[in-house]
């Protein structure tokens, strides 16, 4: 769904070497962020990978993205929903 509505919620890109991690639902860590729409902690992103076109998770930030940035250390957004889950395969209804 995510697919057909990109711009459905705020952004957020995290290097290629948390792919892996993102798909099986772990933690993202704040080090493995690299850009970020300005956001509060509780509300929803899009979590894209560098140099890929498609979302791969939804998540929730676990504090203020200014903050992530700050620090830069830490776990700062949970996976809600991710590429390999039930729900991924739903198609656009048109």
């Amino acid at each position: 769904l995510l697919h057909c509505l990109p711009d459905l919620l705020p952004k957020c890109h995290v290097d290629s070497g948390a792919i892996k991690h993102v798909i099986s639902g772990a933690v993202i860590m704040a080090p493995g962020i690299y850009q970020m729409d300005t956001v509060k902690a509780g509300d929803a992103v899009t979590i894209f990978a560098e140099d890929h076109q498609y979302a791969l998770a939804i998540g929730v930030l676990l504090k203020d993205s200014d903050d992530i940035f700050a620090d830069k250390k830490g776990p700062a957004i949970e996976v809600v929903h991710r590429l390999t889950d039930g729900l991924w395969p739903m198609t656009c209804l048109t």
